[in-house]
């Protein structure tokens, strides 16, 4: 079973990947961390949410900062949901009406 903070790290490279991508490469790395300040605040470890993300936060270029975000989001393993390699929004088993 995944811990909260590998969760975690999936569901930022999500959002950073869908959300920033008409961003500049500033205000992306800003979004990116205050992702992570939020994260650490809700009790995942900040340590390695700060290290999986380091790389891209010290990018020069768009290009590299989304390349980072990426191979982040490899690190993440299987959606707990589906199973599925990678993370996605996954509504697999949720029935309408709930």
């Amino acid at each position: 079973m995944l811990n909260q903070t590998e969760i975690a790290i999936g569901q930022i490279s999500e959002y950073i990947l869908r959300v920033c991508q008409g961003m500049q490469l500033q205000e992306a790395k800003e979004r990116l961390q205050k992702k992570l300040a939020l994260y650490s605040a809700d009790g995942c470890e900040a340590e390695t949410l700060h290290t999986t993300f380091a790389a891209a936060l010290k990018s020069h270029t768009r290009d590299s900062f989304f390349s980072h975000i990426k191979q982040s989001e490899g690190k993440a393993l299987k959606c707990p949901r589906c199973g599925t390699e990678g993370w996605h929004r996954c509504y697999i088993g949720q029935e309408v009406g709930r």
